[in-house]
């Protein structure tokens, strides 16, 4: 079979703490043709070190100030040299077979553009799968704008992708960049899955969604703004999925502001859903145990 080179992209920002552990786990991999490109978004911790500990095959790149993680990714992909790119932050990491399970699903088939795979989410005490079902293969548009199935840490992408986008990723948003660039992609590519997990997520309470959930309901809202006259994504079912999701972040959002009533209006205007049942659970729980429910994976 043949093995081509595949660049694994990891940003790092003040991530000493979990960084020895993400990249041994490419070190572990049984498919050793690799490249770590490490990007160091200018960190003050003890991250340049543990990096630079490594062999030549990590590629070690000190950025000049702080950028948005969709920037520092952006920069990162530029000093790749693989035919495939894959992603791992530095506070996740991979089963050691991922690489190899996951590779050989773009030789089968030639419209492939993506292979990505179910993953774990953990906490210091628990894990969970992140799917119990089967996740969608072939023609997935639809399905990632009702579920955001694909785990971007678990996805491998094939370099002629994403040649026609330039830039790779839109580095307007911070948060939602790769949903965006999984969203493009899926247009014009088949996706493929290995429906076992191959990686973990790290769930804590310094990832960027959790931080900035005040900033991915913006980015998410100008989102669907912009590809409202797009019809290729707009006229997709599950479209007015992304519109549900957003009235209930800002209904959760007004809750956490104490603007109960603002919260009620958002409720109001949801269809009969999940969300708009969580919704309303939430809209009569205190503040304290929303907070407490948002901490948990």
């Amino acid at each position: 079979m043949s093995t081509p080179l595949v660049s694994v992209i990891m940003n790092c920002y003040n991530g000493e703490q979990f960084l020895r552990e993400a990249i041994d786990s490419i070190y572990e991999q049984t498919y050793q043709n690799w490249e770590i490109i490490f990007w160091d978004n200018a960190s003050t911790d003890n991250s340049a070190a543990i990096a630079q500990s490594y062999d030549n095959r990590l590629r070690y790149y000190l950025s000049a100030g702080f950028t948005s993680l969709g920037m520092a990714r952006e920069l990162a992909v530029q000093k790749s040299n693989g035919e495939y790119v894959a992603f791992l932050d530095c506070d996740d990491f991979w089963h050691h077979s991922k690489l190899s399970m996951q590779m050989p699903l773009f030789f089968r088939h030639e419209d492939v553009g993506v292979v990505y795979s179910n993953y774990w989410i953990v906490n210091s005490e628990r894990k969970k799968i992140f799917s119990k079902k089967k996740l969608p293969i072939g023609d997935i548009l639809d399905d990632l704008l009702g579920s955001d199935s694909v785990g971007f840490l678990t996805a491998i992408i094939k370099r002629r992708v994403f040649r026609k986008f330039l830039p790779f990723f839109n580095t307007r948003y911070n948060i939602i960049h790769d949903f965006d660039l999984m969203i493009r992609i899926s247009i014009e590519w088949k996706f493929s899955c290995v429906q076992f997990p191959l990686a973990s997520y790290r769930y804590h309470g310094e990832n960027e969604t959790i931080v900035k959930s005040f900033q991915y309901t913006r980015e998410l809202e100008e989102w669907i703004d912009k590809n409202k006259s797009n019809s290729k994504i707009s006229n997709q079912r599950n479209f007015y999925r992304r519109q549900v999701v957003l009235m209930y972040l800002r209904g959760i959002e007004s809750i956490q502001n104490k603007e109960v009533k603002r919260a009620i209006c958002f409720l109001y205007k949801m269809p009969l859903c999940w969300e708009k049942m969580k919704l309303l659970v939430f809209i009569l729980l205190p503040n304290s145990i929303l907070r407490s429910i948002k901490s948990k994976p």
